[in-house]
């Protein structure tokens, strides 16, 4: 025998919930929000929102009025070597050096006398560097066309690279 059961006030019941719930106004992870003109922040909490984000403002607005660009910094390429006086000769920067390694200063170990000025010519279309791998010189960075010179003064075996491209390598040997 089948039982009955009324359902008639349980179903009304179930209709009121399910009208109230989709006839709400929408809300973002389960926060009215903006949608219903109300905040899910007390009105203290709003302004001490809005005052940590005004301070936070002027803090930003007042270092980046107050920094400075007028600051030192080294040039981006050396300055001229004086002409040499002595004994010359020029190393040059090969047209895609990046990835010639021991290839990419021409020539790639070069003898000279002591007293030489040797002169690094950048003919590639990227900065490259002649930097001795001991205390010894440091071009900077010479731009494409642009060249740097050192005046070697003791004799030695002196190893160097481009701090740029740490591949490019080179020696100079002063006899």
């Amino acid at each position: 025998m089948a039982r009955s059961v009324s359902t008639e006030g349980t179903t009304h019941a179930a209709v009121e919930i399910f009208w109230r719930r989709i006839s709400r106004k929408p809300t973002i992870f389960g926060h009215p929000g903006i949608f219903d003109g109300s905040s899910r922040f007390s009105r203290m909490e709003d302004l001490m929102l809005s005052v940590r984000l005004v301070v936070v403002s002027a803090v930003l607005m007042f270092a980046a009025a107050c920094s400075s660009s007028d600051y030192s910094t080294p040039p981006t390429s050396p300055s001229p070597a004086p002409t040499p006086t002595g004994p010359s000769s020029s190393v040059a920067i090969s047209v895609g050096a990046a990835t010639l390694a021991d290839r990419a200063y021409t020539p790639d170990e070069i003898d000279v006398a002591v007293g030489t000025t040797v002169t690094w010519m950048n003919t590639d279309s990227i900065a490259h560097t002649s930097t001795s791998n001991a205390v010894g010189w440091n071009s900077g960075t010479v731009a494409p066309g642009g060249q740097f010179s050192f005046a070697f003064q003791t004799a030695g075996t002196f190893p160097y690279h481009c701090t740029i491209h740490p591949g490019m390598v080179g020696t100079v040997v002063v006899r």
